[in-house]
């Protein structure tokens, strides 16, 4: 396989393959999960214990039918990647320089395999990897499952990033561009795998890719679907306080867009005051923000959706629709990317903190997972607190206080009375204390 990928007439047969076995695999991901969000239905409204494991044990066989059903050409990558590099043959030299043209006309390529949460041959990509990039500039989008991630990235910048509902990325992929902006001559472009998937359930990974982004990117894009989203919160709360406790080295201090996609109210006004009052509540909680990120309260960004219902056909018995591109969200599109450009001229044009050339840059991705995957179970990290949970949790005193912000969350300038919450807190664990917190940071997203 490996002779037909290496020459040149067989590489376009063997894409061309991949690509329509993949678009078939990517049709039967989609019925399983309409047949997924069927069963969700029918247990919130099942009342009946028998039913609802047999509704369970469905969804847990078709989500394991979904990971079983994964096949596409960047899967096919990874597996012969991992054959050369036990090969000295001309043939593996010559799929050494495939692979790097394929990263050069800006096809996806795999920087994490989310099947073994590991990053991608060391030893292939520093070969890999083009050599011309001098200077790279990286922009990371971390964000929910099915939040329209791979979307966006493609309308900014061109990428082509496969889309789906459901989870279409899985672990973290990337598309290399040229550009000329200052003395950066590359744009890396990192698409992760959504937080917060039922597929994976796993809380631990999801805080590990947050880590990542953060360490790694010269700007992170956070993207949330409709609202501001209390998990993305919790998550990135908790994540610089990792960075904080352990000391991660990253490659700069990223600057931080906040994205809310597919949102039903346009007007960027309405979301602002709970926008602000979020980021003052990362400063309650001992968490200073302009350490770790470049952050202002005007990078807020609100997209429409980007595709719009339109009936084809319509009778008595049956409705056709079919998705149209919204031009709205394409205009919307146009102007993020105007201030993304502005914002990387801005704090990173002229100065010389975060240059790295492309292999340097992945070096350095290499040390950050690493270093990430060391600290073993990033859950045993107390919500609040970010120390270790102890098996026998110990009790407040009667003098501590709770933080005044997440306890006084109400109208700009009104303070609600406190006394109760902090008498009930005197005689919770440490355990229970997020939970308090977590509620009032609800309250403040409501409001």
């Amino acid at each position: 396989f490996i002779e037909l990928i290496v020459d040149k007439n067989s590489f376009v047969i063997c894409s061309e393959f991949a690509e329509r076995l993949g678009e078939k695999i990517k049709e039967r991901r989609a019925k399983d999960h309409e047949e997924i969000h069927e069963i969700r239905r029918q247990l919130y409204t099942s009342r009946r214990l028998e039913e609802k494991k047999r509704l369970l044990a469905s969804m847990k066989e078709l989500e394991k039918r979904l990971d079983d059903n994964n096949l596409s050409f960047a899967v096919l990558w990874r597996e012969l990647t991992h054959f050369v590099l036990h090969q000295s043959s001309h043939s593996s030299r010559d799929f050494k320089d495939i692979y790097t043209t394929y990263i050069k006309i800006g096809q996806p390529f795999e920087i994490l395999d989310g099947d073994s949460i590991k990053l991608v041959p060391y030893n292939f990509m520093m070969k890999a990897f083009p050599q011309e990039y001098t200077k790279i500039f990286v922009v990371t989008i971390l964000g929910p499952q099915s939040s329209g991630k791979s979307t966006l990235l493609n309308y900014l910048f061109g990428c082509q990033f496969a889309t789906s509902s459901g989870r279409c990325t899985k672990g973290i992929y990337g598309t290399l561009f040229d550009i000329q902006i200052g003395d950066y001559d590359g744009l890396l472009v990192l698409d992760t795998e959504g937080l917060f998937s039922s597929e994976r359930d796993d809380k631990e990974f999801d805080k590990k890719i947050v880590l990542f982004g953060l360490s790694v990117s010269h700007m992170v894009l956070i993207n949330m679907k409709g609202d501001i989203s209390i998990s993305m919160y919790d998550v990135m709360r908790d994540s610089l306080r990792i960075i904080q406790e352990k000391g991660i080295k990253r490659i700069s201090k990223p600057s931080t867009l906040f994205i809310l996609n597919q949102s039903a109210d346009p007007n960027v006004r309405n979301h602002l005051m709970t926008f602000n009052r979020i980021l003052e509540n990362f400063d309650e909680d001992g968490i200073n923000l302009g350490e770790f990120l470049n952050i202002e309260a005007d990078r807020l960004f609100i997209l429409p959706n980007a595709f719009n219902d339109q009936v084809v056909y319509s009778n008595q018995e049956i409705k056709w629709i079919t998705l149209k591109p919204s031009d709205s969200f394409g205009r919307e599109c146009s102007q993020l990317s105007n201030s993304i450009t502005l914002e990387m001229i801005k704090q990173y044009v002229g100065k010389t903190i975060g240059l790295v050339s492309g292999r340097q840059w992945f070096e350095e991705a290499h040390d950050a997972w690493s270093k990430i995957d060391e600290f073993g179970d990033l859950t045993q990290f107390d919500q609040i607190e970010c120390i270790p949970k102890e098996s026998t949790p110990k009790v407040f005193p009667p003098t501590t206080k709770i933080k005044p912000r997440l306890s006084q969350i109400g109208s700009l300038g009104q303070k609600h009375n406190t006394s109760a919450i902090q008498n009930n807190t005197t005689s919770k664990s440490k355990q229970e204390i997020p939970r308090l917190r977590q509620s009032n940071v609800q309250k403040l997203v409501r409001r």
